[in-house]
């Protein structure tokens, strides 16, 4: 689809869209004041705040026009602040900080109700399950609903791939020869930032490996069979013995890092992300790992694609699943609502109306096609330049070398470079690794009050808490 009919397409869904809740207004117009469905219909149209965060000058554009859109929809006026609004973005950590200090209002209820922008049953499915999943653990509380996600790929030099007369690599093998190839003929196959723990890429890498050799590990220790591995899970597999580092298949994803790291890099110096970037940009490097909101920055004199981590196949290990697993995913910016709104029933339902809208495919593809935001709606249709970024991998289920807390992910980060540039030797690593993460796992569940007893804080054999009460 070209960028004409990209256009084209988008208008015809605002007209749609414009309709349907044309169509419910005239509905409900003799009965001001209360709500038809779950679209709100005011005698007056209250006015809301908006907090929308540090954003590049292609997302304010959107902005303003999306707003003056919404207010031509339902006569909401919407003021941008810098300051606390009834509506606000943030991370997933920013928002669940501020829920926890009794700030925002749980959209949990919302979640499970029709949006009059949307044909789905529920405003909760339009999220891709990966996502929708893992808002709320154990409790019927979501701080804020997802705006936007991030993907890793590994971005290619298309020229760099010609002049080297390889094809862009779909598995694990593949890839190591296409790196020799970039070595004989003088070419960096791959900037890689290694410099700092913050650095993403070495997180992203080790848990797509480990995850595609996974061995049904995540199904032992997800006892919540929500098809994810979180921290209490985690901190209840290392104190058991079941999450240990020792394990052949986490030994092989540990020896595909060290091939990677021994094969395909070229440097001088250890990079940290934006020096990778950088180097990729000027043309300097045929490969590196970032996410879809690089993308602008990464454009050069030249062409590029962007592909998924290649799939572990049999020919490199036993262990290997055979599918990709998605490195990233997750939303990165969520929409909240001010708890000061609770008790005033027009803002907070105006102030939840706001979010549905925002977050509508129609709302989200424009965002999309004008400001590279990575939909989180699943049925968004992807502008042609963001069409590699499709999801079509298997989720991520357990964080292995994101570490239990920040300080065993530090000491996770200088063991394994100490493991790559060859100062410590396999045993040597998963001993130190296994240490880290029991003392991690005892200080988080001393921290939570979690033992044995309460099942490290999580929902015993017949209990639902993600059941309506």
């Amino acid at each position: 689809m070209n960028q004409a009919e990209v256009e084209s397409d988008q208008t015809e869904r605002n007209e749609d869209l414009k309709k349907r809740i044309l169509a419910v207004i005239l509905a409900g117009a003799l009965f001001t004041g209360i709500s038809i469905g779950s679209y709100p219909v005011y005698a007056k149209a209250p006015q809301l705040t908006f907090n929308y965060g540090a954003a590049t000058d292609e997302e304010y554009i959107v902005l303003k026009e999306l707003l003056a859109d919404y207010t031509e929809l339902t006569g909401i006026a919407v003021e941008t602040v810098s300051r606390e609004a009834d509506v606000s973005v943030g991370s997933f950590s920013e928002m669940e900080k501020t829920y926890k200090k009794g700030q925002l209002c749980n959209l949990y209820p919302y979640m499970e109700k029709e949006s009059p922008y949307s044909d789905s049953a529920a405003w909760g499915e339009e999220l891709p399950d990966e996502i929708r999943d893992r808002l709320q653990v154990y409790k019927r509380e979501i701080p804020g609903y997802p705006a936007a996600r991030t993907v890793a790929r590994i971005f290619c030099n298309e020229e760099l791939f010609e002049k080297a007369g390889v094809e862009l690599p779909g598995t694990w093998s593949e890839f190591m020869e296409v790196c020799e190839k970039f070595k004989e003929q003088g070419l960096s196959p791959f900037a890689f930032p290694e410099s700092d723990a913050e650095d993403s890429a070495w997180q992203w890498l080790m848990k797509s490996l480990c995850n595609q050799m996974d061995s049904n590990l995540a199904d032992l220790l997800d006892e919540t069979e929500d098809r994810y591995v979180e921290l209490a899970e985690a901190c209840k597999g290392v104190d058991k013995g079941m999450l240990d580092f020792t394990q052949p298949q986490i030994q092989a994803a540990l020896g595909c890092m060290k091939e990677f790291y021994n094969s395909c890099l070229q440097r001088e110096k250890k990079l940290n992300t934006e020096e990778s970037l950088e180097i990729f940009a000027g043309g300097n490097a045929a490969m590196v790992l970032a996410v879809n909101e690089d993308m602008e920055r990464l454009e050069g004199d030249f062409s590029w694609r962007a592909v998924p981590i290649p799939v572990v196949t049999e020919d490199t290990s036993v262990y290997a699943a055979g599918t990709n697993v998605l490195a990233g995913g997750e939303a990165i910016r969520f929409y909240g609502v001010n708890a000061s709104l609770i008790g005033n029933e027009e803002m907070l339902n105006a102030a939840v109306d706001f979010i549905r809208y925002m977050t509508s495919v129609e709302a989200q593809e424009k965002m999309a096609a004008e400001a590279g935001l990575l939909p989180s709606a699943k049925n968004a249709k992807l502008p042609e330049k963001m069409q590699d970024f499709q999801v079509a991998e298997e989720p991520l289920r357990m964080p292995y070398f994101t570490g239990l807390d920040e300080q065993n992910r530090n000491e996770i980060w200088e063991c394994i470079g100490e493991y790559l540039t060859g100062k410590t030797e396999l045993a040597a690593l998963t001993e130190k690794l296994n240490q880290s993460c029991q003392t991690a796992a005892q200080r988080i569940r001393e921290e939570n009050g979690w033992t044995l007893v309460n099942n490290y804080g999580m929902p015993t054999t017949g209990e639902c808490t993600k059941c309506e009460p």
